[in-house]
């Protein structure tokens, strides 16, 4: 979401009566966190009712929500599946500097987080109570980032009719995929280059189908399949 789309959001929302928002925020790192912290903040102060869900990632980041106005702030905690396997950001952070960023190599950048992603799904969709807890507040609207696919699916459970994608590189390749954007290489630069040669903007390209190709498995497909059973069983 662009700066002026968001300025188009509050300007609407600041002049309609007091609305029920839920803003979807997974606990893993502090630059996504704080966004959609100012988000949910900036519609706290206009008045709107707004909870803060933050599904837990990392344990490190359990405590580093970023809201300071949102008082409703519900957290799930680590599945004991998670535990099990667990993973920080500071540790996936760490290779990033040594990684060659390609189509064979840089999908392990995001590895970590599409488990997460899906781990984190199967156990909000095994917690009945509480999705019983979200369901009651009867929401007007849910926010959450567009490469958070599970929010998708719990907005449309609880029946919030109304959905806002939000991010804070809405250019980056793989979230324009996400958000129904175009995104051919061919003319939008990726990660950051600006002039690049036909060689890298090729290799470019590989990446970025790639990484589409993962987020589309991982992120959509496996999140589905979760939710399908989790319907089949009710």
């Amino acid at each position: 979401m662009t700066p002026n789309n968001i300025f188009s959001l509050l300007v609407l929302v600041a002049f309609t009566d007091s609305l029920k928002i839920l803003v979807y925020s997974p606990a893993f790192a502090g630059s996504h966190t704080n966004f959609m912290a100012r988000i949910a903040d900036t519609l706290t102060e206009s008045g709107h009712n707004v909870t803060f869900f933050v599904p837990i990632f990392d344990d490190n980041r359990s405590n580093q929500l970023g809201v300071k106005l949102t008082k409703n702030v519900i957290k799930m905690e680590r599945s004991e599946e998670m535990k099990l396997d667990p993973v920080t950001m500071d540790n996936v952070t760490s290779s990033f500097w040594n990684i060659n960023v390609n189509s064979k190599e840089g999908h392990s950048l995001f590895d970590p987080v599409h488990k997460l992603t899906v781990q984190s799904c199967r156990s909000l969709f095994s917690n009945s109570e509480l999705l019983a807890t979200l369901r009651s507040h009867e929401y007007d609207v849910g926010i959450s980032e567009p490469m958070m696919t599970c929010s998708l699916a719990l907005f449309r459970h609880l029946g919030i009719q109304k959905t806002i994608l939000a991010s804070s590189c809405p250019n980056f390749d793989v979230v324009m995929a996400a958000m129904g954007e175009p995104a051919e290489t061919s003319y939008v630069p990726v990660s950051g280059d600006i002039e690049i040669s036909s060689w890298r903007k090729t290799k470019k390209c590989d990446f970025c189908a790639t990484q589409i190709e993962q987020f589309c498995v991982y992120s959509g497909n496996v999140c589905t399949m979760i939710i399908l059973d989790h319907i089949i069983r009710e």
